[in-house]
């Protein structure tokens, strides 16, 4: 009996140790199946799949790019989890150390890594779509029929002509495999956060915008000077007192865009200037407009027109049109492309340094000008003079005052303590950079 009951007993050891071992051969199966580590790129890679890509090819694009070293475990998981049959396109990160079973979650979820779109320099439907192409899993023709199509660009708030002012110059994070449609919404969205109502308040400032100031500077300079880069100040505080006290000195105040290159950058800004009355922009009056260029060879050139009235404004833009059409019906592109080939950096406008034009409505009592003198020499501020106008026993009098040259972020703190100071600057004073 005792030789049977052993028996038993080493028969029942025997399947217990054979069922352990088989519960830990198929734990350790499943592991690395599912969640041992897989995948040992020296960093993370993407997977693109588009519509055409097929399981095979992914397999294929494992083992050469992500540095898969068990494929055949990953086929065999992709197959208990019938993923071959539901692949989902879109833009996927492999990173090392990544498991089969967490590559294929995000692959079977569509849980994708959104890409950086970039575009720049765009001048006609076909380049933008190309560029976007290049970048993006996107139908080419379902986004040239939305361009083309005056209902749906309308719908944006646009034309089938502006539709391409939409795409606003920049780096955008969006899903690889976004839709036509959805990219257009996503731009639009863009466009309307972009344009605030202070920065269209800035570009309806002055004659000249500052768009067009950047345009220019771009060209100049080789280098892209953006709106936000060009600092601007209107008219609004200037009075017939600063226009009187210009010609009493020989000068005469224009609104000018102003884009110099100098040994540290560019310096761009637009703003009231007090210019010497013998000085060629000085005689630019009325419906007149120019743009003066002073070259390192060519030395001082002027190009003058009217850029205002029916008359002028239809020909310019006439003029534009022909010219594109030109370029359409022959299939060539623009003449001059994008220029911006340096990367000048833009020179803070704290730090430009230039003569002053300041006048201060201030209270007529002894000790002001005096006042006045000492907020000047603390922040090194050289006067060249001080000429107070007004008639004598009033309650308030200009004070004028006009410096050699010095730096922007003195005048500006200069200007901060004087209008602290008790009952001496009545107003927001006048400030008038002055160009020789």
């Amino acid at each position: 009996m005792n030789k049977k009951k052993q028996g038993k007993r080493n028969i029942l050891i025997g399947i217990v140790v054979f069922l352990v071992f088989l519960l830990a051969g198929t734990g350790f199966w499943g592991y690395r199946l599912a969640w041992a580590p897989n995948f040992t790129p020296k960093e993370t890679v993407y997977l693109y799949i588009g519509k055409d890509k097929d399981f095979g090819e992914l397999c294929r694009q494992l083992i050469d790019s992500a540095g898969c070293n068990r494929i055949g475990s990953f086929k065999q998981l992709a197959g208990f989890l019938q993923y071959q049959g539901n692949m989902k396109t879109g833009r996927y990160a492999v990173s090392p150390g990544m498991s089969n079973l967490e590559l294929l979650n995000d692959l079977r979820r569509g849980h994708q890594v959104a890409t950086r779109l970039t575009f720049n320099n765009i001048r006609f439907k076909d380049d933008l779509v190309e560029r976007l192409d290049e970048q993006l899993m996107l139908d080419k023709d379902d986004l040239l029929v939305l361009l083309n199509d005056s209902a749906y660009c309308d719908s944006l708030g646009f034309t089938t002509e502006t539709i391409l002012s939409m795409f606003i110059p920049n780096t955008y994070e969006v899903y690889w495999n976004i839709p036509a449609e959805k990219l257009m919404q996503r731009m639009n969205r863009e466009y309307k956060a972009f344009w605030t109502e202070a920065r269209l308040e800035k570009a309806k400032a002055i004659d000249l915008t500052p768009a067009e100031v950047a345009i220019l500077a771009s060209i100049a300079f080789n280098s892209r000077v953006t709106l936000d880069d060009v600092f601007t100040d209107g008219i609004t505080n200037i009075s017939p007192v600063d226009i009187e006290a210009a010609r009493d000195m020989g000068y005469v105040i224009k609104l000018l865009a102003i884009a110099h290159r100098r040994e540290g950058g560019v310096d761009v800004r637009v703003h009231p200037t007090m210019i010497p009355e013998n000085h060629q922009l000085a005689t630019v009056n009325g419906v007149f407009n120019a743009i003066y260029v002073v070259g390192d060879f060519v030395g001082e050139t002027m190009f003058f027109g009217e850029g205002a009235g029916a008359g002028a404004a239809a020909s310019a833009v006439m003029g534009d049109v022909l010219e594109v059409a030109r370029h359409i019906q022959q299939g060539v592109a623009p003449i001059v492309g994008c220029t911006c080939t340096d990367e000048l950096p833009i020179l803070p406008m704290d730090e430009l340094v230039m003569r002053y034009y300041l006048r201060f409505s201030v209270t007529d009592r002894p000790g002001v000008l005096e006042t006045m003198a000492g907020v000047f020499a603390r922040h090194n501020i050289s006067v060249k003079s001080i000429v107070q106008r007004g008639r004598s026993g009033a309650e308030r009098v200009d004070q004028v005052v006009v410096t050699h040259r010095c730096r922007e972020r003195d005048i500006r703190e200069a200007l901060d303590e004087a209008l602290a100071l008790d009952n001496v600057v009545l107003d927001t004073p006048s400030v008038i950079r002055v160009e020789e």
